[in-house]
């Protein structure tokens, strides 16, 4: 019974290093404090920085320079791991999504928003998003 019992533990405890290693990360939409970041945009990745989180997703320097900004995001550990592109923009230029992700060094891009008719999304409207985020997809894979 001893025996069965180390070999469950070595096989539970075996894999867990295996499957923390491929797990999703996990980030702070900055869109969640937009109110907040109008009004002091470095107390507020002081404070996220303080919550312990360390991935951010969003975009834009929030008024500052480049390198102000890169100081600020250094100077409390955060980083980017996403960045937000309007869904106009992905039917357009991919370019400025991309050097948006490069400067950030984010490897996700995600969209927030598909614009439709009022009310209820349709089925057409989503089979219409669907093949243009895939094309993109696999667009930024080859570009990014």
């Amino acid at each position: 019974m001893k025996k069965l019992i180390y070999t469950i533990a070595l096989i539970i405890f075996g894999f867990l290093p295996i499957s923390s290693s491929y797990s999703q990360e996990i980030a702070l939409q900055l869109y969640s404090l937009r109110n907040e970041m109008k009004e002091d945009p470095v107390k507020y990745h002081q404070l996220i920085s303080e919550w312990g989180i360390e991935n951010l997703e969003g975009g834009g320097n929030y008024g500052m320079t480049d390198l102000e900004y890169e100081k600020l995001l250094e100077d409390n550990n955060l980083k980017f791991v996403g960045v937000g592109a309007d869904y106009n923009q992905l039917s357009q230029s991919l370019t400025p999504i991309i050097q948006e992700a490069k400067r950030f060094g984010a490897k996700y891009v995600t969209c927030y928003w598909i614009p439709h008719t009022e009310g209820p999304i349709s089925l057409d409207e989503i089979k219409v998003a669907t093949a243009l985020f895939n094309q993109t997809g696999k667009e930024l894979k080859k570009k990014a």
